[in-house]
């Protein structure tokens, strides 16, 4: 009798780009890289500690010290609504929920700076002009400023939805990944049997650690962020988010996510009850109402020392890019820099240098 043996072949599966990572940025440069005709494979651990899993998606387009408007505002704050709109097939309703954004004041000095801001010409469409706003139920003697273009991005619902509709297309694997496990070469990479013209490093702040960037000027930071329960607040508009020294963001389920903290340099993830009461004691100082903890989370924030993401084609390297150093602007800044890198990928277009990693020396050249 002869015995007949099959041989087994491992195939290998090919994309155009591997995606190492699948937080708000990985899963967005995943989707503008999908809608321009590129086949995407995302590896990620889905670990629901990462700081896109707990953050709360405050969108706001004012710096509080000196009022000024954040970088780059006026060049993708007005889209950011739209932008996330073209995903909400994904979920089957809006990720994203624009909401009035209210500076409670803690001074007449700052009542003064705000109103002041207000009134140039270079803040039209951002910020209320006119006498200072009162609300029920805050210690707000010297008012409050509106500022336009905020809201909330449900960060956790989005990461979620984008990974299982590629999961659906059978392209992502969850699992936590080595470097070391990383086959590169000046045309192609390699990662768990998936063959790809190029691999994006979206991996947050574990990227200090990421053997190919780590020369890049990290500086992560801790950020703590809080669930409450405030009873009485029924009488204010569950679409409003307030701000103080801390601010209040609605979850959209009838509680407050409350924050935020910074601790740079610190990559420690577990929250400390010193942190938390930091927050409370605050809010209960400017809320007429008890304020309940439910939750208490704690992220490692990918920051980086000028504040300009890191973005760009290893210098060395051509096949290895990086999507990372977001910080807590991720949110927003996503909306306008994955549609910039997917050009750059696609069609080679040129990357802004204030956030091309050309823009620091690289070591090995």
């Amino acid at each position: 009798m002869v015995e007949i043996r099959s041989k087994i072949t491992h195939s290998i599966m090919q994309v155009q780009t591997i995606i190492a990572g699948a937080g708000l940025a990985g899963c967005s440069l995943a989707l503008e890289l999908h809608s321009r005709g590129h086949r995407v494979f995302l590896a990620d651990n889905q670990d629901s500690g990462s700081s896109s899993r707990v953050a709360a998606g405050l969108v706001n387009p004012i710096v509080p010290k000196g009022v000024k408007k954040t970088w780059m505002c006026d060049t993708f704050f007005p889209g950011i609504r739209d932008w996330y709109a073209r995903w909400d097939f994904l979920e089957g309703q809006p990720f994203f929920q624009s909401a009035p954004l209210w500076q409670i004041h803690k001074s007449y000095g700052e009542y003064t700076e705000w109103r002041l801001s207000a009134e140039n010409p270079e803040m039209e469409g951002y910020l209320l002009s006119g006498e200072p706003h009162n609300h029920p139920g805050f210690s707000n003697d010297y008012g409050s400023t509106l500022v336009y273009h905020a809201g909330r991005l449900n960060t956790l619902a989005f990461c979620n939805a984008v990974w299982s509709w590629f999961s659906s297309l059978g392209q992502t694997k969850a699992q936590s990944f080595n470097y070391d496990e990383i086959i590169v070469d000046n045309d192609s990479v390699q990662l768990w049997g998936v063959r790809a013209d190029r691999l994006v490093f979206c991996d947050g702040a574990s990227g200090m650690n990421n053997p190919w960037f780590s020369y890049l000027p990290w500086r992560p930071s801790a950020g703590d962020i809080l669930r409450v329960r405030t009873e009485g607040m029924s009488s204010l508009s569950d679409r409003a988010i307030y701000r103080h020294r801390h601010w209040l963001v609605p979850d959209g389920k009838g509680d407050w996510l409350a924050g935020g903290s910074f601790h740079p340099d610190n990559t420690d993830r577990h929250p400390n009850h010193e942190d938390a009461e930091e927050i409370l004691t605050s809010l209960r100082g400017w809320i007429h109402h008890p304020v309940h903890l439910l939750q208490h989370l704690r992220g490692i924030r990918p920051s980086v020392q000028d504040r300009r993401p890191f973005i760009g084609r290893h210098p060395a390297n051509a096949s290895v890019w990086i999507f990372n150093g977001l910080g807590s602007k991720g949110s927003s800044l996503v909306t306008w820099l994955a549609p910039v890198l997917a050009d750059a990928i696609t069609v080679n277009a040129a990357l802004p240098a204030e956030v091309d990693i050309n823009r620091y020396r690289y070591p090995g050249v």
